[in-house]
């Protein structure tokens, strides 16, 4: 059986540049983590991305996911969604399934396994500043 994985990489977070006149406005763009308090922002100026851009980031997945044998011998596919904070400094961090294939735990681990190996990113830009931004990045899986 020939196997072919195919990544579907959608940015679903937005660029939007915001006004400083509407406070309130600014202040719908961040959420606090818990542990530290830390402001993580959902809507940058500029949008975390993978070191060398999207080509990259397909290469990178393609040559670290293994396909889980129980999904290719019950012909499993689906769309995993993985969240993560890119962290000023690139470095992914508190990686979770947003939304998983509901009938493979496996998909999902390895989804998050191979997110949590990543390299550090390229963190997104707000005011000219880096800053921690929240990513979620859909993983299709598929055999051909």
């Amino acid at each position: 059986m020939k196997l072919l994985v195919l990544f579907t990489l959608l940015f679903l977070s937005y660029n939007f540049t915001f006004s400083q006149e509407n406070p309130e406005l600014k202040d719908s763009t961040k959420n606090y983590a818990s542990e530290n308090n830390q402001i993580i922002y959902s809507f940058v100026d500029e949008s975390a991305e993978f070191k060398g851009g999207m080509n990259k980031l397909n290469k990178y997945l393609l040559k670290n996911f293994r396909y889980p044998q129980i999904a290719i011998h019950n012909n499993i596919s689906g769309k995993c969604y993985v969240k993560f904070i890119v962290e000023k400094n690139g470095k992914i961090s508190n990686v979770i399934i947003q939304r998983g294939i509901e009938n493979c735990p496996e998909c999902n681990n390895e989804a998050l396994r191979v997110v949590k190996s990543m390299p550090k990113w390229k963190p997104s830009i707000l005011n000219g500043k880096k800053v921690r931004s929240y990513f979620i990045l859909p993983i299709n899986f598929k055999l051909v």
